[in-house]
């Protein structure tokens, strides 16, 4: 069973192609639950706006909490000038 057929959005979502899957790599790190909760966030938020799917713009421009970000992203975001 993968990611994709657990969300019940109305359209296929894009999640197999490279480029979905190296900004899902760079946003989660490859850490497993990150990668679930980022997908969830995104499944909510396709929802939410009507678009029902995931696409390569979805994942590059949701917003989600520091929780997704690597320790070395958050600290770099809180020293950030």
């Amino acid at each position: 069973m993968s990611f994709q057929s657990t969300f019940s959005l109305r359209r296929s979502s894009d999640l197999t192609s490279s480029a979905s899957r190296r900004v899902l790599l760079d946003r989660t790190h490859g850490v497993t639950v990150r990668i679930v909760r980022l997908l969830e966030a995104l499944a909510v938020d396709a929802v939410k706006t009507g678009k029902e799917q995931i696409d390569l713009d979805s994942l590059s421009n949701l917003r989600v909490s520091s929780q997704l970000l690597s320790m070395g992203d958050q600290f770099d975001v809180a020293t950030a000038p």
